[in-house]
């Protein structure tokens, strides 16, 4: 390493440190929760950069451990501008941007009367940074606000995905619902936009495709179960796009 970088990224852990030498929440998280900090190892990451630029970097994720955010969202976007040699003016806009979006999902969550639980947060602020539409979220948010935390977290991803497919917000309703009420809403369910993306590749209708979904539901069964009523496997699902 030459002696510029060594000083980019001496400086870069140098201001992590200093970041980690403030009060809580920063570094040691409040009570009853993991602490939240800027790692040396991300730190490390941005020493290609500008020092000035670095600290700027590191100063939204600082800002994110302070309003109670997860940092991986953060960082995993961090990762993706430097891997790609995104200009680092346009990352840290980036990053402001995915600020603003954790801010309105975490107002979201208070609004419905949820506490912003980090795992419910990253999904969501991811969500309302991916430009799913704000209607969608609340209603799913107050609409199901009183589901164990399990199921409303699979419930939630399973409506963002579907959502970023051009699903019909009324007929993901549907099926929620339906999964809801027997307690058949499992991890699985997360990724039902496969079996949606599969069936409108056959000319099945969304329709049918939520009809069968939810006589699956109500029986307590799987999505494989519907694709095998919709005539398909789990093989014709493999490599299937989410949604993204």
């Amino acid at each position: 390493m030459n002696t510029r970088s060594s000083l980019r990224l001496l400086l870069a852990l140098a201001f992590a440190l200093a970041l980690c030498a403030r009060p809580a929440p920063l570094c040691a998280g409040e009570a009853g929760k993991e602490p939240c900090a800027v790692s040396p190892s991300v730190a490390g990451r941005v020493s290609s950069v500008a020092p000035d630029q670095a600290g700027a970097i590191l100063a939204r994720l600082s800002l994110a451990c302070d309003e109670g955010f997860p940092l991986a969202p953060f960082e995993g976007k961090l990762a993706e501008g430097l891997a790609k040699g995104v200009a680092p003016a346009i990352i840290i806009r980036t990053l402001d941007v995915k600020l603003d979006a954790f801010r309105h999902a975490a107002a979201m969550l208070r609004d419905c009367g949820l506490q912003p639980a980090p795992e419910v947060l990253a999904v969501l602020g991811e969500a309302v940074f991916g430009g799913v539409p704000a209607k969608t979220l609340h209603a799913y948010v107050c609409g199901y606000a009183g589901r164990e935390p399990g199921p409303f977290l699979w419930g939630l991803e399973m409506a963002v995905l579907l959502s970023r497919a051009g699903f019909d917000d009324g007929l993901t309703r549907q099926m929620l619902d339906a999964g809801f009420a027997t307690g058949g809403l499992t991890p699985d369910w997360r990724y039902f936009v496969r079996v949606v993306l599969v069936a409108r590749q056959r000319g099945l209708t969304d329709q049918a495709v939520a009809e069968a979904a939810c006589a699956v539901l109500r029986g307590g069964g799987a999505p494989s179960d519907v694709s095998a009523s919709l005539g398909f496997t789990d093989r014709d699902l493999s490599g299937r796009e989410l949604g993204k």
